[in-house]
């Protein structure tokens, strides 16, 4: 293969690139037909505004839910930083700490109290 470069100094004086000019010149009063003209954005940038939307519409959403009293004491925020732990727990593990959390563990005390156990402490 061979390739040669040209030097044209100032586009002045070639058909071709005068040509080319003219055109850009029309194009640019144009209307755009389509979407606007895009500047490239990183993937990263748009799924962490994407991310960011998700959340403060799943948190407007639980601000306005009239029930889940407990569950809003514990858990005032959507995302708390803890959140990404819970993903490493088992089903059962997540099962358990959220009825801790809620008050509706089969604990001692909670078993003491809906009478089924004769004391509320736990054996050593």
């Amino acid at each position: 293969n061979h390739v040669t470069l040209n030097w044209i100094p100032g586009h002045e004086g070639h058909l071709g690139n005068e040509f080319a000019d003219k055109l850009a010149k029309r194009g640019s009063f144009l209307k755009t037909l389509g979407p606007e003209t895009s500047v490239p954005i990183q993937k990263n940038f748009i799924k962490d505004k994407i991310e960011k939307w998700c959340q403060q519409l799943h948190q407007k959403e639980w601000n306005l839910r009239k029930d889940c009293r407990q569950s809003k004491i514990t858990t005032p925020k959507v995302r708390n930083r803890w959140s990404k732990d819970w993903k490493k727990l088992s089903n059962y593990q997540v099962r358990m700490a959220t009825q801790i959390l809620m008050g509706h563990a089969n604990l001692q005390r909670h078993r003491f109290i809906m009478k089924m156990e004769d004391s509320p402490i736990c054996p050593k």
